[in-house]
C-alpha cells in the first residue's frame, strides 16, 4: 500500500507539471513581437543551470544535476542519487525600433525532468519542456474605405510547442560517454487578428518526432583540473502540421471555416561542440558554439525568410566554500553568462542579432 500511494502522489505531480508545460496558456515566455512569424521564439527547456551560465552545457558532465544540453552528460550521474529537477524562467526584455522602445517581464514553469542511473555504465532521464513561445500583442490604426475616419486593430499570439523527452546515456570507457535522446514535439498556436466587427483566428496545431545524438570525452590530468568536451548532433526533423481558419462575428458567430495549407515546417538540422573546465572544487567555466540548418523550412509570408543560425554562449559558476563554509551564502552557487546569435528569421533582408546576458543562482537546500 505504501508504494501504491507513493506512486498516485507521483503521477499526479506528473499529470500538474505536463499540465502547467503543455497548455498554451502556460506559455508566456516571451513578448517578443518576432514569436509571430515561424514556430515563435525558442525557449531554452533546460535546468537552471545552463541558462544561467548563458545557455551552455554541451562540454559539462553531469554528476550533481541533470544536464538536458547533452545526453551523454547522464553517463556521469551519481548511481546512488534520485534526481527530480523543476524548472522556472524569467526574463526582462527590451525591444527597441528608430522610434520607439519597450520592457517587458516574462516568466513561467520551464521544465521538468526525473534522472537516475540503472547501473554503472547506464545513466537516463525523462520529462517535459518547451521549445518555443508565441506571445505578441500589436495594435495598428487603418482607415476605412471611403472615409477619413480609422479603426484599430489588434495583433495578438499565444501558445507555443513543447516537448516530452526521453534520453539514456553509456559509458564506453573511463572517460568516453556516448547518449541519445528521443523527443515528441506537440504544442497549437494561435494567431489572432481583431477588427471591430470580425475576428480572424488561425490557429496550427503540430507534432514531430526527432532524436538527437551525444558524445563527451573527460581527458585525466594530473593536477586534478578536468577538463570536459562534448558534441551534439541532430538531423532535424519534419513537423506534422495541421491549421483551421475562422472568422467570427463580434457576437462570437462563426462565419467562415477554412483549412489552408501550410508551408512545410522543420525541426532544424544542428551540431554544437563545447568545453568545460573545473578549477577546484569553487570555479566551473563553460563554453558552446551551436549551428542550426534551417534551410529546408519556408515561411510562406511575402518577405519573411529563414536562415541558418550561429551562437557562441560562455558562462561560470563560482561556490565560495562548498565543503567547509558556516554561512549559507557560502554555499550558493553564483553563476553568469553571455551569448550571441542571429535569429533564424530574415525579415525584409534584415537578420536581428540576439544578445544576452544571465545570471542565476543555486540555493541549498
Amino acid at each position: 500500500m505504501y508504494m501504491t500511494v507513493n506512486k498516485l502522489r507521483f503521477l499526479l505531480v506528473m499529470l500538474l507539471f505536463w499540465f502547467l508545460i503543455s497548455s498554451p496558456e502556460a506559455q508566456n515566455y516571451t513578448a517578443s513581437p518576432y514569436s509571430m512569424f515561424g514556430i515563435g521564439e525558442a525557449v531554452t527547456g533546460t535546468n537552471g543551470r545552463n541558462p544561467a551560465m548563458g545557455g551552455t552545457g554541451i562540454g559539462q558532465s553531469s554528476n550533481d544535476y541533470l544536464n538536458l544540453a547533452n545526453p551523454a552528460s547522464l553517463g556521469s550521474l551519481d548511481s546512488s542519487t534520485f534526481y527530480f529537477d523543476i524548472g522556472f524562467t524569467g526574463s526582462l526584455s527590451t525591444y527597441k525600433t528608430k522610434t520607439n522602445k519597450e520592457s517587458s517581464v516574462d516568466g513561467n514553469f520551464n521544465s521538468i525532468a526525473m534522472g537516475f542511473k540503472p547501473t554503472n555504465r547506464w545513466g537516463m532521464a525523462f520529462g517535459f519542456s518547451p521549445v518555443s513561445s508565441v506571445g505578441y500583442k500589436i495594435k495598428s490604426s487603418n482607415y476605412i474605405e471611403g472615409s477619413t475616419a480609422t479603426e484599430n486593430i489588434w495583433f495578438e499570439g499565444s501558445g507555443g510547442l513543447s516537448k516530452f523527452f526521453f534520453s539514456n546515456a553509456f559509458r564506453i570507457t573511463p572517460g568516453i560517454t556516448a547518449g541519445i535522446n528521443t523527443s515528441m514535439v506537440f504544442g497549437t498556436i494561435n494567431h489572432d487578428e481583431i477588427q471591430d466587427a470580425i475576428t480572424i483566428n488561425h490557429e496550427s496545431q503540430t507534432n514531430a518526432f526527432y532524436a538527437e545524438l551525444g558524445i563527451q570525452y573527460k581527458p585525466f590530468t594530473k593536477n586534478n583540473n578536468p577538463f570536459v568536451f562534448g558534441l551534439v548532433y541532430s538531423p532535424g526533423a519534419r513537423m506534422n502540421m495541421e491549421s483551421k481558419l475562422e472568422v467570427l462575428d463580434n457576437a462570437g458567430y462563426l462565419l467562415s471555416l477554412e483549412k489552408p495549407q501550410i508551408k512545410d515546417k522543420y525541426i532544424p538540422e544542428y551540431f554544437g561542440i563545447g568545453t568545460s573546465l573545473k578549477q577546484g572544487e569553487k570555479w566551473t567555466f563553460a563554453f558552446d558554439y551551436m549551428h542550426q540548418n534551417w534551410s529546408k523550412s519556408q515561411s510562406g509570408q511575402t518577405g519573411i525568410y529563414y536562415t541558418n543560425t550561429h551562437k557562441i554562449a560562455m558562462g561560470t559558476e563560482f561556490i565560495p566554500n562548498p565543503r567547509k563554509g558556516l554561512k549559507y551564502f557560502e554555499k550558493i552557487n553564483y553563476r553568469a553568462g553571455f551569448s550571441i546569435e542571429n535569429s533564424y528569421l530574415k525579415i525584409r533582408e534584415q537578420n536581428p542579432l540576439i544578445y544576452k546576458a544571465t545570471i542565476g543562482f543555486g540555493l541549498p537546500i
